[in-house]
């Protein structure tokens, strides 16, 4: 759901009136593929990666809170997760315990690749290994797993939605089937360029 911040509002006194987006707008649907995209492109890559994309396509335009709102819309269908097979929080307790012994340890001393050998010895893996995964669970490291339609806005949302924004439950519904329209034109688009569409039998009837 979008948060309060992303909203659109009119103010009228003291009363603030959301104001709705035209889910036809041409400029609006070539953001929300091209946004898609972006998601679907980042998937096994990290969290950090996704967003500096993002901000790169959002930059500095007038429609900042619009396009923070598919943004949103569509975070909420990303499963994220840290890949790491060994603990990120056991991985740093082995390396800090072990750095204890060669203070300071710099980027470019012998010691530090003691440390991160020794680790990995502890930990039955490599130093590479051990380097890339001693804070995997940090928001930006950890990696985009799945981005689906699984949570998909059903009517019952539409309607919360809809009463929470002062919007129509329609303008909700339907931006949920454009965006399954284009998941499934996008999945079986050979499937659909062999079929011939069914000649008129009027027309037949007419020659």
């Amino acid at each position: 759901m979008l948060t309060s911040d992303l909203s659109v509002n009119r103010r009228r006194g003291a009363l603030l009136f959301p104001l709705s987006t035209n889910t036809d707008d041409a400029v609006y649907l070539r953001d929300a593929r091209v946004l898609i995209e972006i998601f679907e492109r980042f998937e096994n890559k990290t969290r950090g990666e996704l967003e500096r994309e993002l901000e790169e396509y959002v930059g500095a335009g007038t429609d900042y809170k619009i396009l923070r709102g598919f943004i949103k819309l569509l975070s909420d269908r990303c499963e994220f997760e840290t890949a790491s097979v060994i603990a990120p929080e056991e991985i740093r307790r082995c390396v800090f315990l072990e750095a204890g012994k060669f203070q300071p340890v710099f980027l470019d001393s012998p010691e530090r690749q003691e440390v991160l050998e020794t680790a990995a010895g502890q930990l039955k893996t490599d130093a590479d290994a051990i380097l890339e995964n001693l804070y995997a669970d940090l928001s930006i490291r950890q990696k985009l797993l799945s981005f689906s339609g699984k949570r998909g806005v059903t009517p019952s949302t539409a309607l919360r939605l809809a009463k929470y924004f002062g919007m129509s439950a329609d303008f909700w519904l339907n931006l949920q089937i454009k965006f399954d329209l284009y998941l499934v034109q996008k999945k079986e688009k050979q499937v659909l360029e062999r079929i011939r569409q069914m000649a008129n039998p009027k027309m037949k009837e007419a020659a």
